[in-house]
Protein backbone atom coordinates (compact mmCIF):
# COMPACT_ATOMS: atom_id res chain seq x y z
CA UNK A 1 0.00 0.00 0.00
CA UNK A 2 3.03 2.31 0.19
CA UNK A 3 3.02 4.72 -2.78
CA UNK A 4 4.92 7.93 -3.65
CA UNK A 5 1.78 9.82 -2.64
CA UNK A 6 1.45 8.14 0.74
CA UNK A 7 0.00 4.97 2.28
CA UNK A 8 -3.27 3.72 0.78
CA UNK A 9 -6.04 2.90 3.28
CA UNK A 10 -6.80 -0.34 1.43
CA UNK A 11 -5.45 -2.50 -1.38
CA UNK A 12 -5.90 -0.84 -4.81
CA UNK A 13 -8.40 -2.24 -7.29
CA UNK A 14 -6.56 -2.79 -10.56
CA UNK A 15 -8.50 -4.38 -13.45
CA UNK A 16 -6.64 -7.44 -14.66
CA UNK A 17 -4.70 -7.81 -11.41
CA UNK A 18 -6.66 -7.34 -8.17
CA UNK A 19 -10.03 -6.60 -9.74
CA UNK A 20 -12.28 -6.66 -12.79
CA UNK A 21 -14.44 -4.03 -14.41
CA UNK A 22 -18.20 -4.39 -13.89
CA UNK A 23 -19.75 -3.27 -17.16
CA UNK A 24 -23.21 -3.30 -15.54
CA UNK A 25 -22.20 -0.60 -13.06
CA UNK A 26 -20.60 1.91 -15.38
CA UNK A 27 -17.31 0.09 -15.70
CA UNK A 28 -16.29 0.51 -12.08
CA UNK A 29 -13.49 -1.73 -10.80
CA UNK A 30 -14.74 -4.47 -8.48
CA UNK A 31 -12.17 -5.85 -6.04
CA UNK A 32 -11.76 -9.61 -6.46
CA UNK A 33 -8.66 -10.23 -4.34
CA UNK A 34 -6.06 -8.57 -2.13
CA UNK A 35 -2.57 -7.71 -3.32
CA UNK A 36 -1.18 -10.72 -1.46
CA UNK A 37 -3.73 -13.01 -3.06
CA UNK A 38 -2.79 -11.62 -6.47
CA UNK A 39 0.90 -12.33 -5.77
CA UNK A 40 0.00 -15.88 -4.88
CA UNK A 41 -1.61 -16.34 -8.32
CA UNK A 42 1.74 -15.51 -9.93
CA UNK A 43 3.41 -18.38 -8.07
CA UNK A 44 0.60 -20.72 -9.02
CA UNK A 45 0.73 -19.76 -12.71
CA UNK A 46 4.53 -20.10 -12.79
CA UNK A 47 4.07 -23.77 -11.80
CA UNK A 48 7.35 -23.82 -9.85
CA UNK A 49 9.35 -22.34 -12.75
CA UNK A 50 11.22 -19.48 -11.08
CA UNK A 51 12.24 -17.82 -14.35
CA UNK A 52 8.55 -17.35 -15.23
CA UNK A 53 7.70 -15.28 -12.15
CA UNK A 54 9.00 -11.99 -13.56
CA UNK A 55 7.49 -12.36 -17.06
CA UNK A 56 4.06 -13.26 -15.64
CA UNK A 57 3.99 -10.23 -13.36
CA UNK A 58 5.31 -7.98 -16.12
CA UNK A 59 2.70 -9.24 -18.58
CA UNK A 60 -0.07 -8.54 -16.06
CA UNK A 61 1.29 -5.07 -15.25
CA UNK A 62 1.68 -4.02 -18.89
CA UNK A 63 -1.78 -5.34 -19.69
CA UNK A 64 -3.29 -3.40 -16.79
CA UNK A 65 -1.54 -0.22 -17.88
CA UNK A 66 -2.70 -0.55 -21.49
CA UNK A 67 -6.23 -1.27 -20.29
CA UNK A 68 -6.22 1.87 -18.12
CA UNK A 69 -5.08 3.98 -21.07
CA UNK A 70 -7.77 2.48 -23.29
CA UNK A 71 -10.45 2.97 -20.65
CA UNK A 72 -9.55 6.66 -20.52
CA UNK A 73 -9.60 7.00 -24.31
CA UNK A 74 -5.93 7.98 -24.64
CA UNK A 75 -4.23 4.71 -25.67
CA UNK A 76 -3.83 5.64 -29.34
CA UNK A 77 -2.36 9.02 -28.44
CA UNK A 78 0.13 7.67 -25.89
CA UNK A 79 3.70 6.68 -26.72
CA UNK A 80 4.26 3.29 -25.15
CA UNK A 81 7.93 2.29 -25.35
CA UNK A 82 8.92 -1.14 -24.13
CA UNK A 83 12.48 -2.43 -23.79
CA UNK A 84 13.63 -5.84 -22.65
CA UNK A 85 16.78 -6.62 -20.70
CA UNK A 86 19.64 -8.68 -22.12
CA UNK A 87 19.10 -12.40 -21.94
CA UNK A 88 22.33 -13.67 -23.44
CA UNK A 89 25.55 -15.04 -21.99
CA UNK A 90 27.48 -11.96 -23.13
CA UNK A 91 25.43 -9.65 -20.91
CA UNK A 92 27.75 -7.21 -19.15
CA UNK A 93 30.13 -7.05 -22.11
CA UNK A 94 30.58 -4.83 -25.16
CA UNK A 95 29.73 -7.60 -27.61
CA UNK A 96 26.41 -7.43 -29.45
CA UNK A 97 24.79 -9.87 -27.04
CA UNK A 98 25.52 -7.41 -24.25
CA UNK A 99 24.52 -4.27 -26.13
CA UNK A 100 21.49 -5.02 -28.30
CA UNK A 101 18.05 -5.25 -26.73
CA UNK A 102 14.55 -5.44 -28.24
CA UNK A 103 12.60 -2.17 -28.34
CA UNK A 104 8.92 -1.97 -29.18
CA UNK A 105 6.89 1.19 -29.77
CA UNK A 106 3.09 1.45 -29.64
CA UNK A 107 1.75 4.78 -30.83
CA UNK A 108 -1.15 4.23 -33.26
CA UNK A 109 -1.78 7.93 -33.91
CA UNK A 110 1.70 8.42 -35.40
CA UNK A 111 3.41 5.04 -35.98
CA UNK A 112 2.03 2.46 -38.40
CA UNK A 113 1.35 -0.92 -36.78
CA UNK A 114 3.79 -3.60 -37.89
CA UNK A 115 6.40 -1.15 -39.16
CA UNK A 116 10.07 -1.69 -38.33
CA UNK A 117 13.21 0.43 -38.14
CA UNK A 118 16.59 -1.25 -38.64
CA UNK A 119 18.85 1.67 -37.76
CA UNK A 120 20.96 1.48 -34.58
CA UNK A 121 19.48 3.59 -31.79
CA UNK A 122 20.54 4.17 -28.22
CA UNK A 123 18.67 4.70 -24.98
CA UNK A 124 19.90 8.31 -25.06
CA UNK A 125 17.71 8.76 -28.17
CA UNK A 126 14.48 7.98 -26.30
CA UNK A 127 14.04 11.28 -24.51
CA UNK A 128 14.76 13.54 -27.49
CA UNK A 129 12.52 11.41 -29.74
CA UNK A 130 9.57 11.68 -27.36
CA UNK A 131 10.11 15.43 -27.15
CA UNK A 132 10.10 15.54 -30.95
CA UNK A 133 6.74 13.73 -31.09
CA UNK A 134 5.40 16.16 -28.50
CA UNK A 135 6.56 19.12 -30.61
CA UNK A 136 8.96 20.32 -27.91
CA UNK A 137 12.43 21.57 -28.82
CA UNK A 138 14.92 21.10 -25.95
CA UNK A 139 16.22 24.38 -24.55
CA UNK A 140 19.62 22.80 -23.98
CA UNK A 141 22.05 20.57 -25.86
CA UNK A 142 21.35 16.84 -25.74
CA UNK A 143 23.36 13.76 -26.61
CA UNK A 144 20.62 11.74 -28.31
CA UNK A 145 19.10 12.05 -31.75
CA UNK A 146 15.42 11.80 -32.65
CA UNK A 147 14.48 8.98 -34.99
CA UNK A 148 10.96 10.31 -35.60
CA UNK A 149 11.60 11.58 -39.16
CA UNK A 150 13.50 8.41 -40.12
CA UNK A 151 10.43 6.28 -39.43
CA UNK A 152 8.49 7.89 -42.28
CA UNK A 153 11.28 8.50 -44.80
CA UNK A 154 13.05 5.62 -46.53
CA UNK A 155 15.92 7.88 -47.54
CA UNK A 156 16.46 9.12 -43.97
CA UNK A 157 16.13 5.58 -42.62
CA UNK A 158 18.77 4.26 -45.01
CA UNK A 159 21.13 7.10 -44.16
CA UNK A 160 20.61 6.52 -40.43
CA UNK A 161 21.20 2.79 -40.81
CA UNK A 162 24.41 3.30 -42.76
CA UNK A 163 25.94 6.27 -40.96
CA UNK A 164 24.58 6.71 -37.43
CA UNK A 165 27.32 6.18 -34.84
CA UNK A 166 26.57 4.89 -31.35
CA UNK A 167 29.04 4.45 -28.49
CA UNK A 168 29.29 2.15 -25.49
CA UNK A 169 31.40 1.83 -22.35
CA UNK A 170 31.83 -0.97 -19.83
CA UNK A 171 34.42 -0.68 -17.05
CA UNK A 172 37.36 0.90 -18.92
CA UNK A 173 36.55 -0.72 -22.27
CA UNK A 174 34.99 1.20 -25.17
CA UNK A 175 33.15 0.35 -28.37
CA UNK A 176 31.66 2.30 -31.24
CA UNK A 177 29.47 1.30 -34.16
CA UNK A 178 28.77 3.18 -37.39
CA UNK A 179 26.68 1.36 -39.96
CA UNK A 180 27.97 -2.18 -40.38
CA UNK A 181 31.37 -1.66 -38.76
CA UNK A 182 32.07 -1.83 -35.06
CA UNK A 183 35.29 -1.10 -33.18
CA UNK A 184 36.12 -2.62 -29.80
CA UNK A 185 38.97 -1.33 -27.62
CA UNK A 186 39.80 -3.16 -24.38
CA UNK A 187 41.86 -1.78 -21.51
CA UNK A 188 43.89 -5.02 -21.34
CA UNK A 189 43.84 -8.74 -22.08
CA UNK A 190 43.10 -9.54 -18.46
CA UNK A 191 39.93 -10.89 -16.87
CA UNK A 192 40.39 -8.74 -13.76
CA UNK A 193 40.43 -5.53 -15.81
CA UNK A 194 37.99 -6.46 -18.58
CA UNK A 195 34.84 -8.55 -18.23
CA UNK A 196 34.44 -8.24 -22.00
CA UNK A 197 37.83 -9.88 -22.58
CA UNK A 198 37.09 -12.73 -20.18
CA UNK A 199 33.59 -13.60 -21.38
CA UNK A 200 34.53 -13.07 -25.01
CA UNK A 201 37.22 -15.73 -24.73
CA UNK A 202 34.82 -18.12 -23.03
CA UNK A 203 32.30 -17.76 -25.88
CA UNK A 204 34.79 -18.04 -28.73
CA UNK A 205 34.55 -14.37 -29.72
CA UNK A 206 37.52 -12.29 -30.86
CA UNK A 207 38.90 -10.65 -27.73
CA UNK A 208 42.04 -8.92 -28.90
CA UNK A 209 42.78 -5.59 -27.23
CA UNK A 210 41.88 -3.86 -30.51
CA UNK A 211 39.17 -5.38 -32.73
CA UNK A 212 37.20 -4.38 -35.82
CA UNK A 213 34.07 -6.25 -36.86
CA UNK A 214 31.82 -6.14 -39.92
CA UNK A 215 28.40 -6.89 -38.43
CA UNK A 216 26.92 -7.25 -41.92
CA UNK A 217 29.35 -9.99 -42.97
CA UNK A 218 30.38 -8.13 -46.12
CA UNK A 219 26.80 -7.36 -47.13
CA UNK A 220 24.50 -4.43 -46.41
CA UNK A 221 22.27 -5.86 -43.69
CA UNK A 222 22.98 -6.74 -40.07
CA UNK A 223 23.53 -10.49 -39.70
CA UNK A 224 21.15 -12.01 -37.15
CA UNK A 225 21.73 -15.73 -37.77
CA UNK A 226 22.62 -17.25 -34.36
CA UNK A 227 25.28 -19.57 -35.79
CA UNK A 228 26.96 -16.81 -37.82
CA UNK A 229 28.29 -14.41 -35.18
CA UNK A 230 30.35 -11.73 -36.92
CA UNK A 231 32.30 -10.97 -33.75
CA UNK A 232 34.39 -14.11 -34.09
CA UNK A 233 36.44 -12.54 -36.89
CA UNK A 234 38.73 -9.59 -36.14
CA UNK A 235 39.31 -7.42 -39.23
CA UNK A 236 41.65 -5.01 -37.47
CA UNK A 237 44.75 -6.16 -39.42
CA UNK A 238 43.08 -6.94 -42.74
CA UNK A 239 41.31 -3.54 -42.97
CA UNK A 240 43.92 -1.13 -41.55
CA UNK A 241 42.39 2.05 -43.01
CA UNK A 242 38.96 1.36 -41.52
CA UNK A 243 40.57 0.27 -38.25
CA UNK A 244 42.51 3.53 -38.04
CA UNK A 245 39.40 5.60 -38.79
CA UNK A 246 37.45 3.84 -36.06
CA UNK A 247 40.30 4.22 -33.57
CA UNK A 248 40.15 7.96 -34.20
CA UNK A 249 36.36 7.78 -33.84
CA UNK A 250 36.63 6.25 -30.37
CA UNK A 251 39.24 8.80 -29.36
CA UNK A 252 37.02 11.64 -30.62
CA UNK A 253 34.19 10.39 -28.44
CA UNK A 254 36.47 9.91 -25.42
CA UNK A 255 37.82 13.47 -25.75
CA UNK A 256 34.30 14.95 -25.85
CA UNK A 257 32.99 13.29 -22.71
CA UNK A 258 35.76 14.29 -20.30
CA UNK A 259 33.93 16.02 -17.41
CA UNK A 260 36.71 18.52 -16.79
CA UNK A 261 36.47 19.99 -20.31
CA UNK A 262 33.80 22.13 -21.91
CA UNK A 263 31.03 19.95 -23.29
CA UNK A 264 30.99 19.33 -27.04
CA UNK A 265 27.75 17.83 -28.35
CA UNK A 266 28.85 17.58 -31.98
CA UNK A 267 28.71 14.09 -33.49
CA UNK A 268 31.85 12.02 -33.85
CA UNK A 269 31.60 10.17 -37.16
CA UNK A 270 33.47 8.34 -39.90
CA UNK A 271 33.44 8.84 -43.67
CA UNK A 272 29.76 8.69 -44.73
CA UNK A 273 28.75 5.59 -46.65
CA UNK A 274 27.11 5.96 -50.04
CA UNK A 275 23.45 5.07 -49.73
CA UNK A 276 22.05 2.82 -52.49
CA UNK A 277 18.96 4.10 -54.25
CA UNK A 278 15.73 2.28 -53.44
CA UNK A 279 12.10 2.60 -54.43
CA UNK A 280 10.52 4.38 -51.50
CA UNK A 281 6.80 3.85 -52.08
CA UNK A 282 4.41 1.56 -53.90
CA UNK A 283 4.55 2.21 -57.67
CA UNK A 284 1.39 3.65 -59.18
CA UNK A 285 0.03 2.81 -62.61
CA UNK A 286 -1.52 5.67 -64.53
CA UNK A 287 -2.89 6.22 -68.04
CA UNK A 288 -3.70 2.54 -68.58
CA UNK A 289 -5.32 1.86 -71.97
CA UNK A 290 -5.92 -1.32 -73.93
CA UNK A 291 -2.40 -1.27 -75.40
CA UNK A 292 -0.29 0.99 -73.16
CA UNK A 293 0.40 1.88 -69.54
CA UNK A 294 2.63 4.22 -67.56
CA UNK A 295 4.11 3.43 -64.17
CA UNK A 296 5.08 6.22 -61.74
CA UNK A 297 7.52 5.58 -58.91
CA UNK A 298 9.78 7.35 -56.42
CA UNK A 299 13.38 6.55 -55.51
CA UNK A 300 15.45 7.73 -52.57
CA UNK A 301 17.92 9.47 -54.90
CA UNK A 302 18.33 10.05 -58.62
CA UNK A 303 18.75 6.66 -60.29
CA UNK A 304 18.06 4.56 -63.36
CA UNK A 305 15.15 2.17 -62.97
CA UNK A 306 14.35 -0.78 -65.24
CA UNK A 307 11.13 -2.75 -65.58
CA UNK A 308 10.78 -6.39 -66.56
CA UNK A 309 7.23 -7.46 -67.42
CA UNK A 310 5.45 -10.55 -68.71
CA UNK A 311 2.05 -12.25 -68.71
CA UNK A 312 3.13 -14.90 -66.18
CA UNK A 313 3.99 -14.59 -62.48
CA UNK A 314 7.49 -15.99 -62.87
CA UNK A 315 8.30 -13.44 -65.58
CA UNK A 316 9.27 -16.12 -68.07
CA UNK A 317 9.57 -15.12 -71.72
CA UNK A 318 9.69 -11.61 -70.46
CA UNK A 319 9.36 -8.58 -72.65
CA UNK A 320 12.24 -6.34 -73.54
CA UNK A 321 13.35 -4.30 -70.55
CA UNK A 322 12.37 -0.66 -70.46
CA UNK A 323 14.28 1.97 -68.51
CA UNK A 324 13.50 5.29 -66.93
CA UNK A 325 15.31 7.85 -64.80
CA UNK A 326 14.20 9.60 -61.65
CA UNK A 327 15.20 13.21 -61.93
CA UNK A 328 12.41 15.39 -60.52
CA UNK A 329 12.93 15.97 -56.80
CA UNK A 330 9.83 15.78 -54.63
CA UNK A 331 9.17 15.90 -50.90
CA UNK A 332 9.65 12.14 -50.50
CA UNK A 333 12.41 11.55 -53.05
CA UNK A 334 12.88 11.56 -56.83
CA UNK A 335 9.94 10.96 -59.16
CA UNK A 336 10.19 8.91 -62.35
CA UNK A 337 8.01 7.06 -64.83
CA UNK A 338 8.24 4.39 -67.53
CA UNK A 339 5.75 3.97 -70.38
CA UNK A 340 4.95 0.59 -71.96
CA UNK A 341 3.38 0.24 -75.42
CA UNK A 342 2.19 -2.52 -77.76
CA UNK A 343 0.48 -4.36 -74.90
CA UNK A 344 -2.29 -6.92 -75.36
CA UNK A 345 -5.80 -5.67 -74.56
CA UNK A 346 -7.51 -7.07 -71.47
CA UNK A 347 -4.35 -8.81 -70.27
CA UNK A 348 -2.80 -8.98 -66.80
CA UNK A 349 0.93 -8.25 -66.76
CA UNK A 350 3.32 -9.06 -63.95
CA UNK A 351 6.38 -6.92 -63.50
CA UNK A 352 9.46 -6.19 -61.44
CA UNK A 353 11.16 -2.84 -61.00
CA UNK A 354 14.94 -2.91 -60.64
CA UNK A 355 17.00 0.04 -59.42
CA UNK A 356 20.42 0.16 -61.01
CA UNK A 357 23.06 -0.26 -58.29
CA UNK A 358 20.18 -0.24 -55.83
CA UNK A 359 19.62 -2.15 -52.62
CA UNK A 360 16.19 -3.59 -53.37
CA UNK A 361 13.40 -3.84 -55.90
CA UNK A 362 9.64 -4.22 -56.03
CA UNK A 363 8.74 -7.73 -57.23
CA UNK A 364 5.78 -9.81 -58.35
CA UNK A 365 3.32 -6.95 -58.71
CA UNK A 366 0.84 -6.67 -61.57
CA UNK A 367 -1.48 -4.48 -63.62
CA UNK A 368 -4.17 -5.16 -66.20
CA UNK A 369 -4.78 -3.40 -69.49
CA UNK A 370 -8.21 -2.23 -70.54
CA UNK A 371 -10.25 -4.49 -72.81
CA UNK A 372 -10.21 -3.79 -76.50
CA UNK A 373 -12.71 -1.23 -77.77
CA UNK A 374 -15.56 -2.73 -79.76
CA UNK A 375 -16.99 -0.55 -82.49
Amino acid sequence: RDTPGGVLPEDPCIPGMTGERDMFSGGECVQTMTCQEYRDTIYNRANNVEDDLGPIWLDDAVGALLQALEDNGILDNTIFLFQEDHGQESKGTLYEGGLRIPQFIHYPDMILAGSTFDGPVSTIDVGVTILDYAGIAPSYDVDGRSWKAALTSTALALNWEANRCVFFEQEQDRAGRCGCHKSLSLISANRRDSTTWGRGGQQGLANDVESLFDLCGGGQSYVTIPDDNQETTNLYSSEPNTAQEFSELLQCHADRIVPSTSLDFADCSVTPQKIPAVITDEPNWSSITSTSATIVFTTSRSAQVRIIYATNRRLRRRNRERSGFTRTRSKNGFKGEISLTNLKPGTRYYYRLIVRNGASDKTRSSFKTEPALVK
